[in-house]
């Protein structure tokens, strides 16, 4: 019994690996630090551990403390979509009030392009992502209503674009925006009434 106790407890603990600080021969000369498609690469790899673990800290920690974060939500009606500007703590808010609510969440990214400047300081990432959230079956709510539905799940297809620097010693991202060009329900909700 113990054994089998000490084996969930150890599938269960979700880890991401972090990203590490970037090092020169002297220490001190952080002039020579430079970004490496490795290093940013490792840098989105636990960016994205942590956003499909719904860890808004820790994906905050992949951000300068002054980073920009555009979210641009587009709209299936001409000139209509919603546009959203954050600072860091503001971002770190909103994902934790988003992931509030879901059961599940997914963050995808693909299609990715690294472009690293030649002086090696600041690099852009291009990429595609699939974003799937499950928003499960409020009980409670569809209770107090009358009606129950079941669960829906929300895919997104987006487009993002990050500007990387180096900040403590490691790649952040200091401007990320995304775009989110569609977004379909793989289950669509079904009101019933309860008696």
């Amino acid at each position: 019994m113990r054994i089998f106790v000490m084996c969930l407890l150890s599938v269960s603990m979700i880890s991401c690996r972090p990203v590490e600080t970037l090092h020169t021969e002297n220490q001190n000369d952080t002039d020579q630090i430079v970004l490496t498609r490795e290093t940013i690469q490792a840098m989105l790899d636990s960016l994205q551990c942590d956003a499909d673990n719904r860890f808004a800290s820790d994906v905050c920690e992949h951000f300068a403390p002054d980073a920009r974060i555009i979210m641009y939500q587009a709209s299936s009606h001409p000139n209509v979509g919603s546009l959203l500007e954050l600072g860091l703590e503001e971002y770190r808010k909103e994902l934790e009030a988003s992931w509030s609510d879901v059961n599940a969440y997914s963050y995808l990214m693909k299609d990715i392009e690294i472009t690293i400047q030649p002086d090696g300081k600041n690099a852009v990432v291009k990429y595609n992502a699939i974003e799937k959230t499950d928003f499960g079956v409020d009980h409670i709510r569809a209770k107090r209503i009358g009606m129950a539905c079941c669960p829906v799940t929300v895919t997104s297809n987006i487009t993002g674009k990050m500007s990387i620097i180096i900040s403590d010693r490691k790649p952040k991202i200091i401007r990320s925006y995304t775009e989110t060009i569609t977004t379909s329900e793989i289950e669509t909700p079904i009101f019933i009434t309860l008696k």
